[in-house]
């Protein structure tokens, strides 16, 4: 189970989404009852989230969340894929959580005042980090590479403005 999960952490580093799925999938199969569950569902979660396939992010921090109710990570896990589902009351709430679980991160606080604009129908801003969100390090080659590595060790960030309408 352990080599499974570890073989996903690998693929979800390359930004090999779909084999990450894979090998966690596999390893949650042979992690039923361990303290291992979470973490492997939590990571099937943000696997999920990364290729749009959202109820299936969902589904997976909701049985992160049966597991360990107070994680502040599952709470997020949950909060972002309801808030991509434009769930936005229920992102909202589940984001409460998180922050109320974990007071000092900043980035919850941000994600609360989004919800809060999108549920004005207000315009949405969508921090983005290099090799988390976009520019994964698997998608990189040469040049692009190199751009990348410098923007992650540099902390830049991009954001994206969009209408909640």
């Amino acid at each position: 189970m352990a080599e499974l999960k570890e073989r996903g952490n690998a693929f979800f580093k390359e930004g090999k989404m779909q084999e990450a799925i894979e090998a966690y999938t596999q390893a949650l199969a042979e992690s039923k009852g361990t303290e291992n569950e979470a973490p492997i569902s939590s990571n099937l979660s943000l696997a999920s989230f990364k290729i749009g396939k959202m109820e299936a992010a969902l589904s997976h921090a909701e049985h992160c969340l049966s597991l360990r109710p107070t994680w502040s990570k599952a709470h997020h896990r949950k909060a972002e894929a309801l808030f991509e589902l434009e769930s936005f009351e229920d992102a909202r709430s589940a984001y409460i959580t998180a922050k109320d679980l974990e007071p000092s991160n900043r980035d919850l606080a941000l994600a609360i005042a989004a919800c809060d604009e999108a549920l004005k129908g207000g315009p949405l801003f969508k921090q983005l980090l290099p090799g988390r969100e976009i520019a994964l390090p698997g998608s990189a080659q040469g040049q692009m590479r190199m751009i990348h590595e410098a923007a992650v060790k540099m902390q830049n960030f991009i954001y994206l403005v969009g209408d909640a309408r």
